[in-house]
C-alpha cells in the first residue's frame, strides 16, 4: 500500500525530471553546435549542461526509489 506522500513525490520528481532532461538535452545540442554569443559564453552552456545532467541522475534515483512500494511487515511467529 502506498501513501499519498509517496504518490506526490513520485509524480513531482517525474515532472521535474522531464523538464531537467529536456533542458539538459537542449544545452547539450547548443554546446555541440558551437552556439556562442558574447553575453552567453560556451563554458556557461557546458557548465549548465553538466550540472543539469548530474541533477537529473539524482532526480531519477529519487523517482525510482519513490516508485517502489514499501515492503509489507513480516509475519510474527508465535
Amino acid at each position: 500500500m502506498t501513501t499519498p506522500l509517496l504518490w506526490y513525490v513520485n509524480r513531482g520528481t517525474g515532472v521535474v525530471l522531464l523538464v531537467v532532461f529536456t533542458l539538459s538535452v537542449v544545452l547539450g545540442v547548443l554546446a555541440t553546435g558551437r552556439a556562442v554569443t558574447p553575453w552567453w559564453p560556451r563554458f556557461v552552456t557546458q557548465g549548465l549542461h553538466r550540472t543539469l545532467a548530474a541533477l537529473s541522475v539524482l532526480l531519477l534515483t529519487a523517482h525510482a526509489v519513490s516508485a517502489i512500494p514499501p515492503a509489507p511487515p513480516a509475519p510474527r511467529r508465535r
